[in-house]
């Protein structure tokens, strides 16, 4: 009985080899891609002689004289310092504080931290020294101040196209 397993098993692994040899044999590929079954088909498969490549390239293109710039601009290059970036104008500052606009560059006319007075401290100098409320209404003063100076340019601005248009 295990000799007529074995040999069965054997019959059928041959028939599964006979069919996968069939399915490969049976494989088509495309023929416009695939035109021949040499892989090196259209490539030169041998080594040349450097001397054959040299006196190819000389008939190829002849090599041209040295081509050197004028005398003037060559003294004028060796006179320049190696330091001077002639493209420094062009290019935009690398501050930030240059490239703010109006609005926030007024953080710089601000005044961080006026001296007011010690409500607790014994020697009352009272003379230069700011309250809390003094430096409220001076801020409100300065918003105000900035407010109508604000209206003034842009009843300036209305005017100009008023007269501009009327023209």
């Amino acid at each position: 009985m295990d000799q007529d397993i074995d040999d069965e098993i054997k019959k059928l692994q041959k028939e599964r080899q006979n069919a996968k040899a069939s399915l490969v044999g049976s494989v088509s590929y495309d023929t416009d891609l695939y035109e021949t079954e040499d892989k090196y088909a259209g490539y030169d498969t041998e080594l040349k002689d450097e001397e054959e490549d040299e006196t190819q390239n000389e008939i190829a293109r002849p090599k041209l004289r040295s081509f050197t710039a004028p005398t003037e601009i060559l003294k004028e290059i060796q006179d320049q310092d190696d330091d001077v970036d002639p493209m420094a104008e062009m290019r935009p500052s690398r501050k930030i504080a240059d490239r703010e606009d109006e609005y926030h560059a007024r953080r710089f006319n601000r005044i961080i931290s006026p001296e007011r007075v010690d409500a607790f401290s014994e020697n009352n100098n009272t003379e230069n020294a700011r309250s809390y409320s003094d430096v409220m209404k001076e801020a409100e003063l300065e918003r105000e101040q900035q407010r109508i100076m604000k209206s003034i340019a842009e009843k300036k601005k209305e005017s100009r196209n008023y007269w501009k248009s009327y023209n």
